[in-house]
């Protein structure tokens, strides 16, 4: 019989009270049932430098952040004072149709309506100007804005489009020329007239 397979009851080693056999550390090493404890070894003061040397590195970057960070604000705050009143405004689109605005002149009471980059007048309900004639086209007439000008197009209407009492296919607009779909007219006010005060 090997060693190995020496049974625990006639293993050496001193006993305890209740009879059972205690294997000692010289029996368990020469046994081969289990590795040979390690001796503790003294504590290794690279992983100790390495990790503080990473705490210090990991505050540095913190402190860069914080300067970073009040630059991009004091950066910020000059890039406000600078754009003030331009930010101050809402942004509009860049068109002229804002100042074009259509009065309808043949009703009780003058309305007006400004014009958008592109104004769809007649009488379907999908037309930004609806105009409730029964001589006016479903889609009468188109004003958009070409070059920095409004242009009145016809979108072939039944009746026609007319600028000024004369029928018109496509006609540049100017402030205070009158514009007749059937029976309604409006009149042009453009950028350049004059305010009312």
């Amino acid at each position: 019989m090997r060693e190995r397979d020496v049974p625990i009851d006639a293993a050496h080693g001193p006993g305890r009270d209740d009879g059972i056999p205690v294997l000692t550390d010289v029996d368990v090493r020469r046994s081969g049932d289990a590795p040979p404890r390690a001796a503790a070894r003294p504590a290794d003061p690279e992983p100790t430098a390495r990790i503080n040397a990473t705490e210090d590195r990991i505050a540095a970057l913190i402190a860069e952040v914080a300067t970073l960070r009040e630059a991009t604000q004091r950066l910020s705050a000059r890039l406000a004072a600078l754009e003030g009143p331009r930010r101050a405004q809402p942004d509009l689109p860049v068109l002229v149709a804002p100042v074009w605005m259509l009065e309808r002149l043949d009703c009780g009471e003058p309305r007006s309506v400004a014009l958008g980059a592109r104004t769809r007048i007649g009488r379907a309900a999908d037309c930004d100007i609806v105009v409730d004639e029964a001589a006016a086209s479903r889609h009468h007439a188109l004003i958009h804005f070409d070059r920095g000008g409004a242009v009145l197009e016809d979108l072939n209407s039944t009746n026609g489009t007319f600028l000024n009492g004369r029928r018109v296919a496509r006609a540049e607009l100017r402030d205070g020329d009158v514009v007749t779909l059937g029976e309604a007219k409006f009149r042009v006010t453009g950028p350049d007239a004059p305010s009312v005060r």
